[in-house]
């Protein structure tokens, strides 16, 4: 009985810890210039961002987000949770609904993918998986 209370404990344990890693997750933010207006964007908001020319288009869950900048930047600075499936795109792990070795489909539009990057996209995929308990 003091062994399965103890594995019990220890569950919970996992669980809250868990939650509270995601709880500061979503208040992560980012802050950007776009249109003469600065405005604070969360991580978990982000479904994926698109770079060209110089500019960076954020695709949320509510608009799509313009401003000048670096993929290679924003990259750096959205860590682990996203990556990096092409040179244009930045996806974030949450999002994904499925993926092929030329494709990444999201909950919200889809991204190429370079075959040279597949690989490391699903160790990538697997790790934030078992990150947040999913497998």
């Amino acid at each position: 009985f003091e062994e399965v209370l103890r594995r019990a404990a220890d569950q919970c344990g996992e669980r809250n810890s868990r939650r509270q890693e995601q709880a500061k997750e979503k208040e992560k933010s980012l802050l950007v210039k776009s249109g003469g207006s600065h405005m604070r964007i969360l991580y978990g908001d982000i479904v994926y961002a698109e770079g060209f020319n110089r500019k960076i288009i954020l695709h949320t869950l509510k608009e799509e987000i313009e401003y000048y900048g670096k993929i290679t930047d924003l990259e750096k600075e959205l860590g682990e949770d996203f990556f990096r499936p092409h040179r244009s795109y930045l996806i974030h792990f949450k999002y994904v609904v499925k993926y092929d070795s030329s494709t990444v489909f999201l909950e919200k539009g889809q991204t190429l993918m370079s075959k040279r990057n597949y690989p490391e996209f699903v160790k990538g995929y697997l790790r934030y998986n078992r990150k947040r308990g999913l497998g």
